[in-house]
């Protein structure tokens, strides 16, 4: 049985569907959803691959603030967002997407579990809460962990599985062994970086005092990262313009689909051939 499961709680009301990009499974009540095996395998492999190892003065500062309190918990990198996946995602969640939404998006392993917090961005020096969707994905598999949320019914940590969910309600990244890998979290709509607000300070900062209200505590770590974020996202969307530049549209005559993640690619279907009267050469 697995370690998070309590067969008595399966009785809870489970709504389940199927999606085109995969399984899905919401609770009205738990303002959760779950899309199994969203991402392919390519798509996966190359967001399992980013560095998370990235490394930035104040890095100590950001760990806190993502709510790992112990030294090394979580390590951070960052991936350049793929349109299509962007796209899917707002798709299956029935999200509309902002102009000029993030392209890059931050990558982690955690390997801690987390603390119970609700969601915060940061603007300008204020911690705003966030009270939209967000949303995760997982890019590993791990027995050993889970995500809860409110008084759900823990979520198995599972390759490839995107997880949209209400930012201003409690939870947390349970971790019982090895770490867990994921893309996020970050705001559906815009996919920008969002993280648990602090109400202390830890020991040693000397910016803040340690156990007081203090607003900008964090904020050196947190800005550090939302810069490297701005130009990841800059890189990535210049990457685009060249290539829609350079790349013409290809036709492919008598197909009615396009290779996965052939943006280019317009499909098109031949016209059906005219046979002549039976017996006509």
């Amino acid at each position: 049985m697995n370690l998070f499961q309590n067969p008595l709680r399966f009785l809870l009301p489970i709504v389940l569907g199927v999606l085109v990009l995969g399984t899905t499974t919401s609770d009205a009540a738990s303002t959760v959803e779950v899309f199994h095996n969203f991402l392919t395998e390519e798509e996966l492999a190359n967001l399992s691959s980013v560095d998370v190892n990235l490394s930035l003065e104040g890095m100590q500062l950001l760990q806190s603030g993502y709510g790992v309190t112990s030294t090394g918990g979580r390590t951070f990198g960052i991936a350049k967002l793929d349109k299509s996946i962007a796209e899917r995602i707002h798709k299956a969640s029935g999200i509309t997407a902002k102009e000029g939404y993030s392209r890059a998006i931050p990558v982690s392993e955690i390997f801690t579990t987390t603390d119970i917090h609700t969601d915060y961005e940061q603007v300008n020096e204020e911690r705003v809460p966030v009270n939209d969707k967000v949303g995760l994905i997982f890019l590993n598999s791990n027995e050993d962990a889970a995500f809860s949320h409110g008084v759900n019914e823990p979520i198995p940590v599972k390759a490839g599985t995107l997880v949209v969910f209400d930012g201003d309600v409690p939870h947390r990244t349970i971790v019982k062994g090895g770490a867990v890998r994921i893309a996020g979290a970050f705001r559906l709509d815009s996919f920008s970086l969002v993280s648990i607000k602090r109400t202390y300070c830890p020991n040693g900062n000397s910016e803040c005092p340690s156990g007081s209200e203090c607003k900008g505590c964090f904020l050196p770590g947190r800005k550090l990262f939302a810069d490297e974020l701005k130009k990841a996202h800059n890189e990535a969307v210049k990457e685009e313009e060249l290539a829609d530049a350079q790349v013409p549209e290809r036709k492919l005559k008598g197909k009615s689909s396009c290779p996965a993640g052939d943006r280019y690619c317009k499909p098109t279907k031949s016209p059906k051939s005219r046979k002549g009267p039976k017996g006509s050469k």
